[in-house]
């Protein structure tokens, strides 16, 4: 399940994926990780154990939905913390968010 966050201080509307959902997937050289919101501006996905990022890091994603659809994107780690790992992009993402794709 996702849901839309009413607006808050940031420009792009937010995507948030529940535990429940079928999440889409955050793929770096490093491996897949799962999304836990996502904007058209950046994302924040989840890492398992130790993040292993670093802040200012640059690094380009290939982002696949559950319908297989995928977006490639890059950015740089914006901040690392215990709810997970945020990529801000260096170019927003060129397609809108739907709720149910």
């Amino acid at each position: 399940m996702s849901y839309p966050q009413p607006h808050d201080r940031r420009c792009d509307e937010r995507v948030y994926f529940d535990d429940n959902a079928v999440r889409p997937l955050v793929c770096l050289a490093s491996g897949e990780y799962a999304v836990a919101d996502l904007s058209r501006g950046g994302v924040r996905f989840l890492p398992r154990g130790l993040p292993g990022f670093l802040l200012g890091q640059r690094l380009a994603a290939n982002i696949t939905f559950p319908n297989g659809e995928a977006i490639l994107a890059s950015g740089t780690v914006h901040r690392i913390g215990q709810d997970g790992v945020v990529i801000r992009f260096t170019n927003t993402l060129p397609v809108p968010l739907r709720m149910n794709d």
